[in-house]
């Protein structure tokens, strides 16, 4: 008699119902019971068959009795994969259907596990075809596809580059794309409470939209885009990424994406800065040498325009990467002091070779170091005898305030890196989370400030040039006689051209040095015996008063460019001198000779010998005797090494 093949078959319903939730659920329970009955029956095949090895005709005996279950299995698996394909639309789908197709597919999950343990456990084949059927895994898939899908429909076209000529309109699709996503990500978060945990469906969502749309954006705008696009779109992917997504794994490949997106914009913002910086330095030198005067700002210090340039060049990057993400503000700051570092070298450079009226040299080194040589035009001197550029003095003074506005602005720069590194660490993620140095801006203040002493000190020799007629007429007669503009007029008016404009700082750094000079003119007047009077007391006394009067009015001079610290007079050498010349008797003399030889322990016979011959009413027998008593006793007492004062810097006669 043949054998039967056994069948099971059961009628699954497909009349209509109001809820389709509630259909899918009864047929799934027909299923259960009909894969239950399947499942029974293999397993009492496979316990007689223990032991025998099963015949070909038999196995597919076995396949094939039981083809309507799983016909009835792949068409319920359809009807869920559908219900997950309309995911995004469900806010006006059946969502109690949606919770039914979970349900569904983590039962079929645990039966999956079951089913392998009891394989394991019997140490042979599985006895359940189609175990496992991985429903849940096929479904995350789903998810995964249409939400790939989403993605690639909200990142905006290229094409909208084409018809876009101002960025108004990348900006507004760029501001409609991030509203979509919001409001998709928050449509998956309300959906996520229907999943089980198991699921991990919000993340799954979330990582699979952020990797698909930074892929989108990273095809379809890394290349072509001007500076504003540029901007727009980081300034977009990082918020996406910050704000949006909240990604917290600086290896993933969306955040790769953006670390690429920002070393181009890196590149090209670094010799955009180069090029400007290098421009701006070549302008300021054609200005140098032109017929037009620096500018002055409220104070009436006196400035070129390589400061403004660069400095607004500066800080427009570093404000325009701030608004991309504090991350790319600290990047540009690198950035812009490299560069800055560079320009000031070349800046120097050139600034010294103005200053002493020499062709400026081209500094040296790689595509970090500005290649810039000031051409000669119309009045610049090729060498000391041409005359000088109209507006030179004002110049020198410019280039010298120049150097302290790049100062004080880097230092205004290092409190707004420190704050917003404060505002970094208290909003520090894993893709984001840099330090901003401060150590490389406090450097480069220190080396700028190095450069303003360097360029400082030129100006004292070029100043010394400019009153040094006057300072050789102090002590003559003509001088005594006043006849003509009185030296120290001229001079006064000289040194206001150079300092009414300078800074303070400079002026700190400056005012000792050329207090000291004044001060060694005079000293060097009386000593180098430009004058000799007739004995007159009148006279003496003339050259005395006039000597004080001058201190006095350089003293006041001198205040009014520089702070008063409340010392000596430093002028009080001079009248001391002066007072040498003025006394009556030859006992005083030797009093305040040794007074002056106390307190200026350097002073040399020959300067006092000088000094005294002035008075006209020694001999030469009688200066000798009070020098050599006076000078004399005050060697004899001093033991050890002089003490060096103003002494020592006047020349030997």
């Amino acid at each position: 008699m043949e054998k039967r093949k056994p069948s099971i078959t059961i009628q699954m319903e497909r009349r209509p119902s109001a809820n389709q939730s509630d259909n899918l659920w009864r047929n799934y329970k027909k299923l259960q019971q009909l894969e239950t009955w399947r499942d029974g029956i293999l397993h009492d095949i496979h316990e007689e068959l223990a032991g025998v090895d099963e015949t070909n005709v038999e196995t597919k005996i076995r396949k094939e009795s039981f083809q309507g279950a799983e016909h009835e299995s792949n068409s319920m698996f359809e009807q869920i994969r559908q219900v997950f394909m309309r995911l995004s639309s469900l806010k006006t789908y059946d969502r109690h259907l949606l919770e039914t197709c979970i349900r569904i597919v983590d039962s079929e999950e645990r039966r999956d596990n079951e089913s392998t343990a009891n394989g394991t456990e019997h140490d042979g084949p599985s006895v359940t075809p189609g175990r496992p059927k991985r429903w849940r895994e096929k479904c995350l898939d789903v998810i995964k596809s249409e939400v790939s899908k989403r993605a690639s429909e909200t990142a905006p076209s290229h094409d909208i580059l084409e018809e876009d000529k101002d960025g108004s309109r990348l900006l507004q699709r760029l501001t409609k794309a991030r509203d979509a996503i919001l409001k998709d990500l928050e449509h998956a978060k309300d959906l996520s409470q229907l999943f089980t945990e198991e699921w991990d469906m919000y993340n799954i969502y979330v990582m699979t939209y952020y990797e698909n749309v930074m892929s989108q954006m990273h095809d379809r705008f890394s290349f072509e885009l001007n500076q504003t696009e540029t901007v727009q779109v980081l300034s977009w992917m990082i918020l996406c990424r910050d704000r949006v997504f909240n990604c917290q794994n600086a290896d993933c490949k969306p955040c790769q994406m953006i670390v690429q997106l920002q070393d181009k914009f890196l590149r090209e913002k670094s010799v955009h800065i180069h090029e400007w910086m290098e421009n701006a330095l070549k302008r300021d030198i054609s200005d140098w040498r032109s017929e037009e005067r620096p500018t002055a700002d409220h104070s009436g210090a006196l400035y070129s325009h390589f400061p403004v340039d660069i400095l607004q060049l500066l800080e427009e990057n570093m404000r325009q990467a701030k608004d991309i993400s504090l991350e790319l503000h600290g990047q540009i700051s690198k950035v812009c002091l490299k560069e800055l570092d560079a320009i000031m070298e070349s800046y120097t450079a050139n600034a010294k070779s103005y200053i002493n009226q020499d062709q400026a040299k081209p500094a040296q080194g790689g595509r970090a170091h500005h290649r810039v040589s000031p051409p000669l035009r119309h009045g610049a001197r090729k060498n000391s005898k041409e005359q000088r550029p109209t507006h030179f003095e004002k110049y020198v003074v410019a280039l010298l305030n120049n150097f302290d506005r790049i100062t004080g602005r880097l230092r205004e720069m290092t409190k707004e890196v420190g704050e917003a590194q404060k505002q970094l660490t208290e909003d520090s993620r894993n893709n984001n989370n840099m330090q901003l140095d401060e150590e490389p801006m406090q450097k480069l203040i220190q080396k700028v400030e190095t450069q303003t002493k360097v360029c400082s000190r030129l100006l004292l020799p070029k100043l010394m040039n400019d009153i040094n007629s006057e300072l050789a007429t102090l002590l003559t007669p003509n001088w005594l006689t006043g006849n003509g503009r009185e030296a120290v007029d001229t001079m006064c008016d000289v040194m206001t051209s150079y300092l009414r404009h300078l800074r303070e700082p400079v002026r700190t750094w400056l005012m000792p040095a050329i207090e000291e000079m004044l001060i060694v003119g005079y000293m060097k007047g009386l000593t180098d015996k430009r004058i000799t009077l007739k004995g007159d007391m009148k006279d003496r006394q003339s050259l005395f008063d006039k000597i004080c009067r001058e201190c006095q009015q350089l003293e006041k001079f001198l205040e009014e460019f520089s702070v008063v610290n409340g010392q000596i007079s430093r002028w009080d050498v001079v009248r001391e001198l002066a007072s040498l010349v003025q006394v009556s008797d030859q006992q005083t003399v030797n009093t305040e000779l040794i007074v002056l030889a106390n307190k200026y322990p350097d002073i040399t016979d020959k300067q006092a010998r000088h000094v005294l011959k002035v008075r006209g009413d020694f001999t030469k027998a009688q200066v000798k005797t009070i020098v050599s008593t006076s000078l004399g006793k005050k060697r004899r007492s001093v033991k050890g090494q002089k003490k060096v004062t103003i002494f020592s810097r006047l020349p030997s006669t």
